[in-house]
C-alpha cells in the first residue's frame, strides 16, 4: 500500500515524421569510384507528465535532556522548524514538451569490389531513463554535523552543550522535466572485405553531446504548515554537455 505522494505516474508521449532521399548507385561513379548514400531529417517531439508528491519530515520527539551528557542540537530545534516537520505531504504533477529536429548524411565511396570509404553526419537523440522522471521529493531533516553551520557550542571543535540551533533540509529527487540528450556526430570509416570471412577496418569519430543528463545539487524553497524552508536536493539535472572524440581498429 502507498500514499498517494509515493505513487509515480509517468507518461511519455513520442511523434515522429521523417523525410529521405536516396542518391546514387553502384552504377553511379565519379571515375572509378562508386557512390551512393542518403540525406534525411527526423522531427520529434517528446511530452512528459509526471504525478508524485512531497513528503515532509517527521516531527522530532523531543525527550527530557539527560542532565549528565552535553545539551544536543535538537533541543534547541525552533518552533517553526518543529511546525515544518509534521509528516505532512501533497501532491504534484509536473513534466515538459521537448522538440528536436534530427538531420543526417550518409554517402559511400566504393573504392573496389573490396574496400569501401564511408561518411557520416548526422544528430541522434537519447531520452532519459523513465525513472529519472519520478516526481517524488522526500525531505529529511540532516543530522547535525560538525563544522556544517547549523549548530553553535559552548566548547572548542563542537564540543560543550549546544547554545543555537538551525536544522538543515536534504532531499532525493527526480526530475520530469529533463531533456532528451542530442549528440552531434561525425563518422569516417575505412573498410576492406579481404575474404568472405574476414575483414579489416578503420575509423575516426566526434561526437558532441548537448543537455547531457548528470547528477547534481540545487536548492529550492518549501512551505509547510506555514513555514518556509530552503532545502538543498541531490538529483539528476540537465548539464551542458561533453565532447568524445577517438579512433577504432577492427580486424
Amino acid at each position: 500500500l502507498y500514499c498517494p505522494v509515493e505513487e509515480q505516474r509517468v507518461t511519455e508521449d513520442v511523434d515522429a515524421a521523417y523525410i529521405m532521399f536516396k542518391f546514387g548507385g553502384d552504377d553511379t561513379k565519379i571515375g572509378n569510384v562508386s557512390v551512393k548514400g542518403n540525406i534525411g531529417v527526423r522531427y520529434v517531439t517528446t511530452d512528459v507528465t509526471a504525478a508524485g508528491g512531497v513528503q515532509f519530515p517527521t516531527a522530532l520527539v523531543l525527550n527530557p535532556p539527560d542532565p549528565m551528557q552535553p545539551l544536543p542540537p535538537e533541543q534547541l530545534t525552533p518552533a517553526a522548524d518543529l511546525a515544518f516537520m509534521n509528516a505532512g505531504s501533497y501532491t504534484q504533477s509536473g513534466g515538459g514538451s521537448h522538440k528536436n529536429v534530427l538531420p543526417s548524411f550518409n554517402v559511400r565511396f566504393g573504392l573496389s569490389d573490396e574496400q569501401f570509404m564511408r561518411f557520416a553526419l548526422s544528430r541522434a537523440l537519447a531520452r532519459p531513463d523513465m525513472g529519472l522522471y519520478k516526481n517524488y521529493i522526500g525531505i529529511s531533516r540532516a543530522t547535525p554535523a560538525c563544522g556544517d553551520g547549523s549548530a553553535t557550542y559552548t566548547g572548542p571543535n563542537c564540543t560543550g552543550d549546544a547554545t543555537s540551533y538551525t536544522p538543515q533540509y536534504t532531499a532525493s529527487a527526480g526530475n520530469p522535466g529533463l531533456k532528451p540528450t542530442t549528440a552531434d556526430q561525425i563518422d569516417l570509416t575505412y573498410e576492406w572485405y579481404f575474404s568472405n570471412t574476414g575483414s579489416f577496418t578503420s575509423a575516426l569519430f566526434y561526437k558532441k553531446f548537448n543537455d547531457y543528463v548528470q547528477y547534481g545539487n540545487y536548492t529550492r524553497d518549501f512551505t509547510n504548515n506555514g513555514v518556509t524552508r530552503t532545502v538543498n536536493i541531490n538529483g539528476p539535472i540537465t548539464g551542458d554537455g561533453a565532447k568524445l572524440r577517438g579512433f577504432e581498429l577492427a580486424y
